[in-house]
């Protein structure tokens, strides 16, 4: 086998070696789970909006930061 025969199947081992994990870890992601991070992120993000709301007395911002 040449240099690049052997380059070519090793490359292609770790790609298929890389895939088989991949699939396996996106095969045991809990649905809930992924939910609740969701809903945690978009907290993160809300927050700081929602304070900034209630502080404010400009109409503009008031409306920016509910779209």
């Amino acid at each position: 086998m040449n240099r690049e025969k052997f380059k070519k199947a090793v490359a292609d081992a770790v790609v298929s070696f890389a895939r088989s994990e991949a699939e396996a870890s996106i095969k045991s992601i809990d649905l809930d789970d992924v939910h609740k991070l969701v809903e945690a992120q978009m907290k993160n993000l809300t927050d700081p909006l929602e304070t900034e709301i209630q502080t404010t007395t400009s109409w503009w911002v008031k409306i920016r930061n509910r779209l």
